[in-house]
């Protein structure tokens, strides 16, 4: 996939290429900034330059992209680097609408209508796009603190609210990867090439829940149910899982189950791991081993 999809109501979250910056006016100061970021960050997409890319993305996304990258087997080069930024959004359809800054995080939100509206009424609609932003150093000796590109998100709301006032963007925890909180995120440790690719497959009502494969922690944002990337993949031998979770009060059911499956050809998918507690019963940790047998040479 060219986007990293986070499962959220009414928003998703784009990891990638923020496509060209609206000049639609002439911005100064921090935004004026930010945009050149952007900007920056689309040409290191089109080059496919690893060495660009690092210098303009958070250490955090950029380790993420590379993680993303080999756990679908590709390297991370250019050639993948093309592909991930080649879905521009087109910033040109936006308007501008506020600028946010708490500490070493800043945003840049924009707006643009839904079209066709919202729902089976049809309601008038907007998409508004979160350029989320941290000033940190690039590391090494020639590692400058600067601002980088961290996160990118769209959140659709209705146009108006019920009092017939324009709606403004709030900020939602169900986009917690463009919070603009002031904190700048650790960047996880750079993944080995697995030997498997795969995803996780799960349903959480009522538990926060923490999963790592291997020491590497995979996405789970928002609750309910949805799957994604195996982050890391599977590799040949022993992988050890690890679950984690906290009842969340006031929760009116509680439900886990949480599955790791491995692509088989002809598009279908083959179940190696399952937890599944009985309702309500999920223990605080739950830890398991995944044996894979080396892979079958092509």
């Amino acid at each position: 996939m060219r986007r990293a999809l986070g499962l959220a109501a009414s928003a998703f979250i784009l990891l990638l290429s923020p496509g060209c910056c609206a000049k639609k006016d002439r911005p100064t100061g921090l935004r004026a900034e930010l945009e050149g970021v952007l900007a920056e960050m689309e040409a290191a997409y089109r080059s496919g330059d690893t060495t660009a890319l690092k210098a303009v993305l958070s250490s955090y996304r950029y380790a993420d992209m590379h993680n993303m990258a080999v756990s679908r087997l590709l390297p991370f080069d250019a050639n993948t680097i093309k592909e991930m930024g080649a879905d521009p959004l087109g910033l040109d359809d936006y308007r501008f609408v506020k600028l946010l800054e708490n500490g070493d995080t800043a945003g840049l939100v924009y707006v643009r209508d839904e079209p066709g509206g919202r729902g089976p009424q049809k309601k008038p609609g907007v998409v508004f796009l979160v350029c989320r932003f941290v000033r940190e150093s690039g590391g090494g000796k020639s590692g400058s603190i600067r601002w980088r590109s961290d996160s990118i998100g769209l959140m659709h709301a209705n146009k108006y609210a019920e009092d017939g006032t324009e709606a403004d963007y709030v900020p939602t925890k169900h986009m917690p990867e463009v919070a603009i909180d002031g904190v700048v995120r650790k960047a996880p440790p750079l993944c080995p090439m697995p030997d498997y690719r795969g995803k996780v497959s799960r349903m959480c009502y009522g538990y926060e829940v923490t999963l790592t494969i291997n020491g590497i922690l995979q996405h789970l944002s928002g609750g309910g149910g949805g799957e994604g990337q195996l982050v890391g993949g599977l590799r040949a031998g022993e992988n050890r899982v690890r679950i984690e979770t906290a009842p969340v009060k006031g929760a009116p059911s509680r439900k886990l189950e949480v599955e790791i499956l491995v692509p088989l050809p002809g598009d279908k998918w083959k179940k190696v791991f399952e937890y599944k507690p009985a309702k309500g019963k999920a223990a605080a940790v739950h830890e398991a081993v995944i044996a894979m047998p080396p892979p079958k040479a092509e």
